[in-house]
């Protein structure tokens, strides 16, 4: 018996539920043949093309086939987001190969612009003890972020978990 499509992006919505939120990017770290079970529709698919896709946000790492990476860019679609997957030049024939099961589903970048670039300074929590007057006080009533008041902050427009 096979899956109908809203069973099978029902799989794929449970399967990322603790992997994906809103606005995250998925990088394509490595793509292999090997026999495995996709984890993006929840071990369901066999796949033999298994691209393992790392959540820049979470650093998770998803192994696929390209079959549920179409379908993953379409649940993403279908909660209001836009989908950001990308592989790198490289692997741009394999993006071209999701791409005709979804279009414009993958997009090829030269490098991941959205990492932290590293800056070579090694910053601790002793370096930015004092570097505002209250700082070192959690009890202090200074110790407002930017020394802003609560009453004047906007925290509606922010999604809080």
């Amino acid at each position: 018996m096979s899956r109908t499509d809203e069973q099978y992006f029902a799989d794929i919505r449970e399967a990322i539920r603790d992997f994906y939120r809103p606005g995250d990017r998925l990088w394509l770290v490595r793509y292999y043949r090997e026999s495995r079970k996709c984890q993006m529709c929840g071990n369901f698919v066999d796949i033999t093309n298994c691209y393992d896709l790392r959540n820049t946000r979470s650093n998770q790492v998803i192994v696929c086939g390209e079959r549920c990476i179409a379908r993953y860019a379409e649940v993403i679609a279908k909660m209001g987001q836009v989908p950001a997957i990308v592989f790198p030049p490289e692997h741009g024939d394999r993006a071209q190969v999701v791409n005709r099961r979804r279009r414009n589903t993958v997009t090829v970048e030269a490098e991941l612009t959205c990492e932290p670039q590293e800056t070579g300074e090694n910053w601790s929590l002793d370096d930015l003890m004092g570097q505002r007057e209250g700082a070192d006080d959690p009890d202090a009533d200074e110790a407002l972020a930017d020394g802003l008041d609560p009453d004047e902050m906007d925290w509606d427009s922010h999604d809080y978990e």
